[in-house]
């Protein structure tokens, strides 16, 4: 402002005036005079400017206030304001790719410090709410007092081969990044559980069964049981699960398939952060009125990490697991039977050898 008034008081002087002549007003000004007005217009812009820019809420400030101190500072930030007016609304509403998700989720999974008191796959599994994976934990912890995956993979399996040759579901492999992988084939649910009751096999059983595979696997072949204290294996810890709904109806949406779901939804809870993906193939028309049934029953995070396919799934497939790893029945080119991995023939051998009723008469 002094600056200002000095340029107005002294450079400019009365060398710019404005007088009266024959009834009319005329401006008379010199050549400085000029240029001290534009002197002066450009520094009141630059005045102007400046305040414009000064933001407290800027990083900016507290970078040159900690550099007025004597700080070291090195710092790098980026402000992505200044592309707002570039984004169009159907770049903001674009989803967010697989790849970007699954990086970001293992980056928060990254970050998440080894907890003390709980294992830190409850801690995932409810992103990070401490008091809430306590409140699982300690359910968990009860409910493991007659459910321990260790002691369950011990217990006699008397329905394994009726379970097996109805309700398909198999180990085979590993995935390209290495995950194991788990399928299963849902072929018209309520008919298979009504053949396996007329087999003297109960939905509890089916469940118990699915229950002591998933024990096996944890405790034998991936040692990875949950344990305060203790890292998860990854990506050994984790399973890619393939799902072949080949054959699923409206009828299927009650009876004994809702049960089934309920029941193995209420063990699996006490198994949180376990599958990596999930991709479900072979899709039908009526899968989005049964997966309005189904998904509500999951883990959200659960959910987040299902892919639904129709019968163009091959490519996507082949893409997670190498084609030689990749049963035939399932667009690979494993020369492997199914059911004939080096996983499930452990699994069976373990029933013989260690369960005493490992097998149906």
């Amino acid at each position: 402002l002094l600056l200002v008034h000095l340029i107005r008081r002294y450079f400019l002087g009365r060398s710019l005036m404005l007088v009266k002549e024959h009834g009319a007003y005329h401006l008379k000004a010199s050549l400085g005079s000029l240029l001290g007005l534009a002197f002066l217009v450009f520094i009141v812009f630059a005045l102007a400017a400046a305040a414009a820019e000064v933001d407290d809420e800027e990083p900016c400030s507290a970078l040159r206030y900690a550099r007025s101190k004597g700080g070291c500072v090195d710092v790098r930030l980026v402000d992505w304001r200044w592309r707002q007016s570039d984004v169009s609304d159907e770049e903001e509403d674009k989803p967010e790719s697989e790849d970007a998700r699954l990086a970001r989720e293992a980056c928060a999974r990254a970050s998440i410090p080894l907890p003390a008191d709980v294992p830190r796959r409850f801690l995932l599994a409810v992103r990070g709410d401490k008091d809430e994976a306590r409140r699982r934990w300690a359910e968990t912890t009860v409910w493991r007092q007659r459910n321990h995956p260790r002691e369950v993979q011990l217990r006699p399996q008397p329905h394994f081969e009726a379970i097996k040759r109805r309700h398909i579901h198999f180990l085979h492999k590993r995935d390209r990044k290495g995950h194991l992988c788990s399928y299963e084939v849902i072929d018209r649910p309520n008919a298979t559980f009504r053949q396996l009751i007329d087999e003297g096999v109960s939905i509890e059983d089916i469940v118990e069964h699915m229950h002591f595979v998933a024990c096996w696997t944890y405790a034998t072949l991936l040692d990875d049981v949950d344990e305060v204290g203790r890292r998860p294996l990854d990506p050994g810890g984790y399973f890619l699960k393939i799902i072949d709904c080949r054959n699923v109806g409206l009828g299927d949406c009650g009876g004994s398939c809702l049960k089934y779901f309920n029941l193995v939804g209420a063990v699996n809870r006490h198994s949180p952060e376990r599958v990596w993906r999930t991709i479900v193939i072979n899709a039908p028309a009526a899968f989005g009125v049964v997966w309005s049934i189904v998904s509500p029953l999951l883990e959200p995070q659960v959910r987040a990490k299902v892919t639904v396919l129709r019968s163009d799934y091959a490519s996507t497939l082949r893409e997670l697991v190498d084609p030689r790893d990749l049963p035939r029945a399932f667009g690979g080119d494993d020369d492997c039977e199914v059911g004939e991995a080096p996983e499930e023939l452990a699994l069976r051998k373990w029933v013989v050898e260690k369960c005493s009723q490992g097998l149906d008469d």
